[in-house]
């Protein structure tokens, strides 16, 4: 079931919302510096208000969540703590800029919403120090002056980057006119996360804010993140990939999170793939490993499976009952996951959650001084994860099925994790999940030969596979 909430007339999924887990006695939290960007925060042995265990109680019972605390306002300044709720930096709605619809009136008159394209009036993008963007670059990240900015892509869900310009350097800004601020709040712990390993390069969140109303739509956020010039084509090369294998392997072998996770299934916070929310709640502490992969897969697979037959704010509904042949398919895998995960070898390792190739990037290195032994000539650098701690080879289905990971990858990873009995059965169960996801994404198969294709060609294997 998907929640829904009402906030100032803008009606947004409950899976929206950032939620704050408490991990055992601590808080998760979130620690902002200007030079050193995110951190994940433990604040040991603090304890909340009693109004605010009541709302954290009634929100996990709203949303079938265990111990979790809403911040009553997802704001920008990242410095949340369990007496101090995040401020926020949105301002008054500064005039339209760069807007190409004319009068104010006709903008209103015109505004609409076309799949998830917004049009009709809507915030533009300035330099002004009345934007939102330029108030928190100016006020959280230290920069005195922003000269320009360009904007570099724009995505099916709304996303847009950019790039800005300012007199401390370049900053990479992701926006969405209609999204709520926790969704990049969720990307940025994420980050932070995979930051703490180590071992592969991310870009570091520095704020996330609010983008003002405009009209009917919004309002909406934005993340400004440390900026990478990314090589063209460069996650494509086979050193590159060569790299990122190994150390991936590492992120997976990585103990940097162990005091968080105790040896557990789940993740702080909840997040989303692409618009689809995750739940992520805990599995209970000293479950027995294979029990608790068990109850956390068969959880995300059979969320997938009922939202196939729901009407939902982030994507089609599919089939009309449970009585169809894939939602059944689905769950006869999904009822048979403890002979398709019982040779699994199950060390609980931080994720990415949603890497392939899309999400891949490299970056040059600088030639090193004279005498010091030369790096590689590109890093690799990962981006736009949905982490979680799970079973390291559900990070390798999404791989497999979106193609441009080549060999030299896969010889690097499997030469620090080799594979174990059973890995082509679980595989396809992790791979059926993803396809199931882009099904509740984009609608009947039918409309998507390749999609069909590769939805047959996952349920058939799984199936057999598991029933065999």
């Amino acid at each position: 079931m998907v929640h829904q909430y009402q906030e100032n007339g803008y009606e947004q999924r409950s899976g929206l919302v950032l939620q704050l887990l408490r991990v055992g006695p601590h808080w998760v939290g979130l620690r902002h510096s200007p030079s050193l960007g995110l951190s994940l925060s433990l604040s040991l042995g603090q304890s909340l208000s009693p109004s605010a265990t009541e709302a954290a109680d009634a929100q996990a019972e709203a949303y079938d969540m265990r111990s979790l605390l809403l911040a009553p306002l997802i704001g920008a300044a990242l410095g949340w703590s369990p007496t101090a709720p995040p401020r926020l930096s949105s301002r008054k709605a500064p005039p339209l800029h760069a807007s190409t619809f004319g009068s104010t009136e006709e903008a209103t008159e015109n505004s609409s919403s076309v799949g998830g394209a917004i049009t009709g009036m809507k915030w533009m993008p300035s330099v002004e120090p009345d934007d939102a963007v330029v108030d928190a670059l100016m006020n959280i990240c230290n920069v005195r002056r922003v000269d320009a900015f360009e904007l570099l892509d724009t995505r099916w869900n709304g996303n847009e980057a950019l790039l800005y310009e300012t007199d401390a350097g370049e900053f990479f800004v992701k926006a969405n006119r209609g999204e709520h601020p926790s969704v990049f709040m969720s990307e940025a712990v994420s980050l932070s996360a995979i930051a703490k390993t180590q071992t592969v390069r991310v870009p570091m969140p520095l704020h996330v804010g609010v983008l003002p109303r405009f009209g009917e739509f919004g309002p909406g956020s934005f993340m400004i993140l440390e900026y990478l010039p990314f090589l063209p084509f460069g996650a494509m090369r086979r050193k590159t990939q060569a790299l990122l294998g190994e150390q991936i392997a590492a992120m997976h072998q990585s103990r940097a999170h162990d005091e968080l996770h105790l040896g557990r299934f789940g993740f702080p916070i909840s997040n989303f793939l692409s618009l689809t929310p995750l739940n992520n709640t805990w599995t209970p502490a000293g479950m027995d490993a294979h029990d608790a992969w068990n109850l956390f897969f068969g959880r995300r697979l059979r969320d997938q499976a009922n939202a196939l037959v729901q009407d939902k704010t982030y994507g089609l509904k599919v089939v009309e009952s449970a009585n169809d042949p894939v939602y059944r398919a689905i769950m006869k895998v999904h009822d048979n996951l403890e002979y398709i995960l019982e040779d699994a070898e199950l060390d609980v390792s931080l994720l990415h959650g949603d890497l392939s190739i899309t999400n891949i990037g490299a970056i040059k290195n600088r030639k090193p001084k004279t005498g010091i032994e030369r790096p590689p000539a590109t890093t690799p650098v990962v981006f736009d994860p949905a982490s979680f701690f799970g079973h390291s080879e559900f990070e390798l289905s999404t791989m497999r099925i979106f193609g441009g990971i080549e060999a030299p990858f896969w010889e690097a990873y499997f030469g620090n994790i080799p594979k174990r009995k059973g890995f082509e059965r679980r595989i396809k169960a992790y791979e059926l999940f993803h396809y199931a996801n882009q099904l509740n994404l984009f609608g009947d198969p039918a409309a998507s030969p390749s999609l069909s294709i590769s939805l047959s060609l996952s349920l058939s294997l799984s199936l057999s596979l598991s029933l065999s």
